[in-house]
């Protein structure tokens, strides 16, 4: 929904705040070796700054449809660190490796309840 709130779902620490031609406003939050991204904020909480501890479900910012995009949306993104090299996790699919998969829709609660067990798995 545009304009609505974007929440953190997970801890960590926000690693970046800003707005780039693409992304458009985007905050990545950073906890270990893992980090969600979430992309065409209409605009950025005025409490989120750079290298701030946050809890699962801060409030980050708005749905929006800033920098390279057509349409009011979220592009959320999860990614895990080997090495040097970040991965991209689809948790709707449930990449075996880091998701348990349950049943039920696929919501932000089940982004919640796994992106908690990504960052206790991987740290």
């Amino acid at each position: 929904i545009a304009g609505g709130n974007v929440y953190a779902t997970h801890d960590g620490i926000i690693m970046t705040a800003k707005y780039s031609e693409t992304a458009g406003n985007f905050v990545i939050v950073q906890k270990g070796n893992v980090r969600t991204q979430y992309m065409h904020l209409s605009s950025i909480d005025d409490n989120i700054t750079v290298e701030k501890e946050i809890l699962a479900g801060t409030i980050l910012g708005k749905v929006g449809n800033t920098g390279r995009s057509f349409g009011n949306h979220l592009h959320y993104q999860i990614d895990i660190k080997n090495g040097e090299t970040w991965t991209k996790v689809n948790p709707v699919l449930g990449d075996p490796k880091f998701i348990n998969q349950i049943g039920g829709d696929v919501n932000i609660i089940y982004e919640l309840k796994n992106i908690e067990q990504l960052v206790s798995n991987n740290k």
